[in-house]
């Protein structure tokens, strides 16, 4: 099975056959993506464990993918791996500084850090690279009702 198809099975919600057809392509090659894929399916199913395992996995095979990053540290975070999380995110900056979900993500985590103005700063970066994304435009009315 093709990556794409086992995608589109995720797509659509057949998770069970999501997962074999990943499995099935990692098992065949070592394919990053499959492994990113596979990590985000356990991630969703509440396998923290093994969705950091493969997202590692992933990262090993092409280190320099930002988004295999951002869902590292999306897990990270769910573990309560704060630390951990926000080096996962600020990587995923380094790789794709136009990253609209890193930037949102750091600001977030700044706000509630009680830092205002660097929240806004984190915002204000992500806007100019997608001016309407709601999770900027919400972060910033975070930090307007927070003065």
């Amino acid at each position: 099975m093709s990556l794409e198809s086992a995608l589109e099975l995720h797509r659509n919600g057949r998770l069970d056959a999501a997962e074999a057809a990943y499995r099935e392509i990692l098992s065949d090659e070592d394919v990053a993506d499959a492994a990113y894929l596979l990590g985000v399916l356990r991630h969703q199913r509440g396998d923290e464990t093994e969705a950091e395992t493969l997202l590692h996995r992933a990262i090993a095979r092409e280190g320099e993918v930002a988004h295999y990053h951002l869902a590292l540290g999306g897990v990270q975070m769910h573990r309560g791996e704060e630390a951990a999380a926000l080096a996962s995110f600020e990587r995923a900056l380094e790789l794709d500084p136009n990253s609209v979900e890193a930037h949102g993500v750091l600001g977030h985590l700044t706000l509630l850090a009680g830092d205002t103005a660097g929240a806004e700063s984190r915002f204000r970066i992500g806007r100019r690279a997608e001016e309407d994304d709601p999770t900027i435009l919400l972060g910033l009315g975070s930090v307007y009702l927070a003065r």
